[in-house]
C-alpha cells in the first residue's frame, strides 16, 4: 500500500486481473489499540493507505485484515481468541486472518540471530498461535479461501 510501491504494481495488478492485500484493521481494532502508542500509530496509518489504496485501484481486495498480534494478550490462544478476532464482522466481509505460527527452532533462532531478544514478545506471540493451530479447528464455520476465490 505504500504509494511508490502501489505505483510500480498497480498496472501488473489490473493486467492480470489479481486480487491486492490491503492492511485494514476493523474499527474496533483501531481503537483497541489506544493502550499501545505504536500500535496505534500503526492502526491509524494502515486505515488510512488501505483507504487510499481503495480508492485508486480497480483490483479485488479484503474487506479488512485481524492477527492475534492486535491482541493485548501474548495467548496462550485457542477457539474462542479467534472466534473474538472475527466477531462482528460483515458474514460476507473477506477478512484476511493473518498467522504466524512458529516453531522456535534453531533454524529461526539463526534468522533473528543478535536481534532475538529484542523480538521476543513477538516470537512467544508466534509460538503460541502455533500452538492453538495445532490443536484442532480454530476457525468455526468460516469459510476459508485463498486469494483467487476474493469477489471481483
Amino acid at each position: 500500500m505504500v504509494p511508490v510501491v502501489m505505483d510500480a504494481m498497480l498496472p501488473i495488478l489490473q493486467r492480470e486481473s489479481l486480487a491486492m492485500r490491503v492492511v485494514d484493521p476493523p474499527t474496533r481494532m483501531v481503537w483497541g489499540s489506544l493502550g499501545r502508542p505504536r500500535k496505534t500509530v500503526k492502526q491509524f496509518l494502515s486505515r488510512s493507505l488501505a483507504r487510499r489504496a481503495r480508492k485508486r485501484v480497480r483490483v479485488r481486495t479484503n474487506d479488512v485484515l485481524v492477527s492475534i498480534h492486535d491482541l493485548d494478550d501474548a495467548g496462550p490462544y485457542n477457539a474462542a481468541t479467534y472466534a473474538g478476532l472475527l466477531r462482528g464482522m460483515d458474514s460476507d466481509a473477506v477478512v484476511e486472518l493473518v498467522v504466524h505460527p512458529y516453531i522456535l527452532g534453531e533454524d529461526v533462532k539463526q534468522l533473528y540471530g543478535a536481534g532475538i531478544v529484542a523480538r521476543q514478545p513477538f516470537l512467544d506471540r508466534c509460538v503460541a498461535e502455533y500452538e492453538a493451530l495445532r490443536h484442532g479447528p480454530v476457525f468455526g464455520d468460516a469459510q476459508l479461501i485463498t486469494f483467487a476465490a476474493i469477489r471481483p
